[in-house]
């Protein structure tokens, strides 16, 4: 454990207060060495300063990335973020939960599948984007969730969200990363196919990008 007073555990916390830093990998390279330091960092998410608060996710989800086993034990913690009233809260757990099924051989993400994509038609458009954005990585590395995971994104065109478009793009991303294994591909293809000419640009560029790629 390292000492508040020691200068690493200064400066590391200096470091969380600079805007656009490019030293948050000694934050955490501490995080994975020391777990009350740890805390801190899941506590800053909280924390009343934006920066700071931003910078605690960003090192997070390095954390998440990189050394997912060294933040499995936390699941409980960032499943709590979904329950949040919070967008931004609910962001975070979303998006770390996401990378942390890389190593979730206790099958935490399974138990709480719907409570996850329930959230695709929740409250918040930044939350629902994150969520369909996620899908991707959860498939591939939980394939048995495949189809229950396809069928939701599938449905993301149906959602009440007035700018549901942008749901839908990012939908189409992650059938893009596990199309290959998907059996009903002429369904998907279909529901592509309904988005060429979205009122978003951006999704049906995307739509487009996806049907030149994997149409026959």
């Amino acid at each position: 454990m390292v000492d508040k007073g020691d200068p690493l555990y200064i400066n590391v916390h200096k470091i969380l207060e600079q805007k656009d830093t490019d030293k948050l990998g000694k934050v955490y390279e501490l995080a994975i060495s020391d777990r009350n330091f740890l805390k801190e960092i899941m506590d800053g998410l909280s924390a009343s300063n934006e920066t700071y608060r931003y910078n605690c996710y960003k090192a997070l989800l390095t954390m998440s990335e990189e050394a997912p086993l060294k933040l499995y034990s936390e699941w409980e913690f960032f499943h709590e973020m979904l329950k949040s009233d919070n967008a931004y809260h609910q962001m975070i757990g979303v998006t770390i939960l996401a990378n942390l099924t890389v190593v979730d051989n206790e099958e935490k993400f399974d138990e709480i599948f719907d409570e996850y994509f329930n959230l695709l038609d929740g409250r918040s458009l930044v939350t629902a984007r994150y969520v369909a954005k996620g899908a991707g990585t959860v498939a591939q590395v939980k394939p048995v969730l495949q189809e229950a995971i396809t069928k939701w994104l599938l449905e993301t065109e149906k959602t009440h969200h007035k700018n549901r478009e942008l749901v839908v793009f990012d939908a189409i991303e992650s059938l893009d990363a596990y199309f290959s294994e998907i059996n009903n591909k002429e369904k998907v293809i279909a529901f592509v196919k309904r988005h060429l000419k979205s009122d978003s640009p951006k999704t049906a560029r995307r739509a487009g990008e996806f049907l030149e790629k994997h149409s026959k």
